[in-house]
């Protein structure tokens, strides 16, 4: 299993990061802190 670990800053900047990495086959974790 592949989990990507998304900072709370990351995905505010990057959201279409985080759909790549789900269709790559990770999966996202996302750390609100």
């Amino acid at each position: 299993m592949k989990i990507a670990l998304v900072t709370h800053a990351r995905h505010f900047a990057g959201p279409a990061a985080v759909e790549a990495l789900t269709r790559d086959g990770y999966t996202v974790v996302h750390d609100a802190s």
